[in-house]
């Protein structure tokens, strides 16, 4: 994907960055890209360049896909509620 101001606003907007990858892969627990201090002082600048209703838009574009993705468990089951979810969620990602 072309590093369009679109796409760079969609890669700062995603959460993802900011939680370590905790999933079982090859490669093991994975550090966080950038810190959560550093995500937060990013949202608050893109915020204040686009609005808050865009920036949630995009945190739920890039969220969307993630959990639709890890709702079912590693069993097949689907996880239990929201909380479910995410846990398995962080699991994956």
């Amino acid at each position: 994907m072309p590093w369009t101001e679109d796409y760079v606003k969609r890669v700062l907007t995603n959460p993802l960055y900011c939680l370590p990858d905790t999933s079982d892969d090859v490669c093991g627990p994975q550090e966080a890209v950038i810190s959560e201090d550093h995500f937060i002082e990013a949202g608050e600048k893109i915020i204040g360049d686009i609005g808050a209703r865009k920036y949630l838009q995009y945190l739920l574009e890039n969220l969307k896909p993630k959990l639709s993705d890890c709702r079912v468990s590693a069993s097949g089951s689907r996880a239990s509620g929201t909380i479910g979810a995410v846990m398995v969620t962080r699991r994956r990602l």
